[in-house]
């Protein structure tokens, strides 16, 4: 009788626990009644009908098992998963912004920092899987020394009755359109473990030429250098680039949603007027509101 009467109250106390967890899921809205904890029958409000209790045999095996682990103060992240997938209704959907900072390594030419912000769509297939998409503006900046072998000439607006061309700096304006399939990992109660992989639609926007050339002088006199610019403005799609990422996601008190990752990128081809190939290795930050 004593064992039965801790069993039932260890059940009653793990009930608390998960109405304290389905009030912080967006899927769950505030204006649905609460949970039943009556024991032994266990039995919830279904969302289709409000005022009609049902018995739930699903939650009521995941609390008996649960109230058996007297030495558990709060839900396990394996419990908290199996209630998302269990109230869990169609496809989810969350957005929110972004924005990066990443190392940009072009061939030729040395790696620079630069940015990246925009909006993104996550589109929710379950606890464990989604679809992220969105739309990233992006600034890319690299400057390389141009030698007979990089064949300065077929850049546009190269100037050679100028001098010789030593230097060109180019600034790229541009717009990434991700497709990125991410796998949720349960690492914590409230944290999950993400890791993705897909594809980016390159949009070029506008592109920024800055030419360096050397006056040859005598030598009794230092050696002079003129600049140039030349902008290319007509927006042109490119070959994109692989990325994969790896990082976590954080639940927050107001039931957004704080997500950090490492990624890495690899072009497909050559892009840009200069026709070069590029690599990225960043961290993103995105912030995400549950809208379904």
């Amino acid at each position: 009788m004593v064992e039965a009467k801790r069993r039932d109250q260890r059940t009653e106390d793990f009930l608390t626990e998960v109405a304290n967890f389905l009030r912080s899921e967006k899927q769950v809205k505030a204006d649905q009644p609460p949970l039943v904890t009556r024991l032994p029958l266990l039995a919830y409000h279904t969302p289709a009908f409000p005022w009609t209790v049902r018995q739930d045999s699903t939650l009521r095996q995941v609390a008996e098992k649960e109230a058996g682990k007297a030495h558990k103060k709060h839900l396990s992240a394996t419990t908290a998963r199996d209630l998302q997938k269990h109230f869990q209704r169609g496809l989810g959907i969350r957005l929110g912004p972004a924005v990066g900072l990443s190392g940009i390594n072009y061939q030729p030419g040395p790696a620079r920092m630069n940015t990246a912000g925009g909006l993104l769509a996550d589109w929710v297939f379950s606890p464990a899987l989604s679809l992220e998409t969105g739309a990233l503006y992006t600034v890319w900046d690299y400057g390389r020394e141009e030698t007979a072998n990089s064949q300065p000439g077929s850049l546009p607006g190269v100037d050679e009755s100028l001098g010789r061309l030593q230097k060109t700096d180019i600034g790229s304006q541009l717009v990434q359109f991700p497709f990125n399939m991410k796998l949720y990992v349960p690492l914590f109660r409230q944290t999950e473990g993400v890791i993705s992989g897909g594809y980016a639609f390159l949009l070029y926007l506008r592109q920024d030429l800055e030419y360096s050339y050397a006056l040859d002088n005598s030598s009794d006199s230092p050696s002079l250098s003129l600049k140039s610019s030349y902008e290319v403005s007509r927006p042109r799609f490119y070959p994109g680039m692989v990325q994969a990422a790896v990082g976590t996601s954080t639940l927050l008190k107001n039931k957004a949603r704080l997500e950090f990752s490492l990624y890495y990128q690899y072009g497909l081809g050559k892009t840009g007027v200069e026709q070069s190939k590029a690599t990225a290795l960043g961290l993103r930050t995105s912030y995400w509101f549950t809208v379904r």
